[in-house]
């Protein structure tokens, strides 16, 4: 069942990319979709951590559908507030923080099957704190204040 979040990512991520391209978001609309899909991951996360009435088929769907929508825009938002001579390290920041959440929800889950919910929560909490904390770096990095002030991202001509 895991596998549907990245075939989900696999489908829409493609297609929302296009759309993307195609209607030249501000980088404020960008970002706010980019928190819809935070919010999204957030609530299929924490449905599929408190109930047991839903099937978990659509939540898991809304799970790839968060992290497609949140690839693709904090991806092509970075180079925006990024400054040039700290893009690679600025990537590896925002890539290490993503996949901190992943590689600890394990420790949520006790042998007998069930989730610990204390213990999703401080995963959670320090899995968004380190989100948070390598976004402010990237975006208050020097000569990043200069970037952000584009309404749109830099369109890239390959």
């Amino acid at each position: 069942m895991m596998l549907v979040p990245e075939g989900a990512i696999a489908l829409i991520a493609p297609t929302l990319g296009f759309l993307i391209d195609a209607v030249k978001c501000s980088l404020r609309t960008q970002l706010v979709v980019a928190a819809a899909g935070a919010a999204a991951i957030a609530a299929a996360m924490l449905a599929l951590a408190l109930t047991t009435t839903i099937p978990p088929w659509p939540l898991v769907i809304a799970l790839g559908a968060g992290y497609a929508v949140g690839q693709n825009m904090l991806w092509t938002t970075l180079p925006a507030v990024a400054p040039p001579h700290l893009l690679v390290l600025c990537s590896g920041l925002m890539a290490s923080s993503l996949n901190l959440l992943p590689s600890l929800l394990p420790l949520t889950f006790s042998g007998d099957g069930t989730v610990d919910i204390v213990v999703l929560a401080a995963v959670a909490a320090a899995a968004t704190c380190s989100f948070a904390l390598a976004a402010c770096a990237c975006a208050t990095a020097p000569n990043a204040a200069q970037q952000t002030n584009e309404d749109t991202l830099p369109v890239s001509s390959s």
